[in-house]
């Protein structure tokens, strides 16, 4: 009888300690709203990776980057949109974006959009940012190039992933590879695993002093 306990305080252990570290499940939830995915893809090839709750059925791919959280610098172009200048600091002045949107010559890079199709392919944002629609589940792309996007094949979900979403609502989350250095409230929440971690070695502990305290007066 005392070994069953024994058991079943293990057990209870066991499943509390996969729920503080279980993996937060990202997904479509209509109760959640629409949740959109960026990728853009620096001169030197490295990547950022965002994912973006929004209330609205659809924005467009300007606001969606707004939302974002990158720092981002743009021109406006009165009734055709914004032109985007600098994407983490990386483009040219507002001046020289105002001339010719960055582009200094014919083979010159610049912030291409694109947009991820239903099939996975990168397709260039033809309508431009300020006019495209973005609706649930899908992806946009941003490369500094003068043809080819680069950007790599991916999911909505793995981009989900990849930007550290969990699975509530909150303000876009979104990170560089290489990975910067945790946040605030990425330590914040790391002491709380840990102290939650650390009650339950204590129960468990409490439990196993428990039964064999039993055990001898049996």
């Amino acid at each position: 009888m005392h070994r069953w306990r024994c058991w079943a305080v293990l057990l209870l252990c066991v499943w509390l300690v996969g729920a503080v570290f279980a993996p937060p499940m990202v997904g479509a939830d209509p109760d959640r709203g629409s949740h959109a995915g960026l990728v853009i893809r620096r001169a030197d090839g490295a990547l950022t990776y965002a994912w973006v709750a929004f209330p609205e059925p659809e924005i467009s791919g300007v606001e969606l980057l707004h939302r974002s959280g990158v720092p981002i610098l743009t021109a406006g172009f009165g009734g055709l949109g914004e032109a985007i200048c600098q994407l983490e600091g990386e483009g040219c002045s507002l001046t020289e974006c105002r001339k010719s949107v960055c582009q200094v010559g014919a083979n010159a890079p610049y912030w291409r959009y694109f947009q991820m199709s239903d099939d996975g392919e990168w397709v260039p944002g033809v309508l431009g940012a300020s006019i495209s629609k973005v609706r649930d589940g899908d992806v946009d792309g941003w490369s500094w190039t003068a043809d080819e996007s680069f950007l790599p094949t991916i999911t909505p979900g793995e981009v989900a992933v990849k930007a550290g979403a969990g699975a509530s609502d909150g303000p876009a989350v979104w990170r560089s590879e290489p990975l910067a250095q945790p946040q605030a409230g990425t330590l914040r929440e790391t002491g709380v695993a840990l102290g939650l971690v650390g009650a339950i070695v204590l129960v468990a502990g409490a439990g196993v002093w428990w039964a064999r305290q039993h055990r001898s007066a049996a």
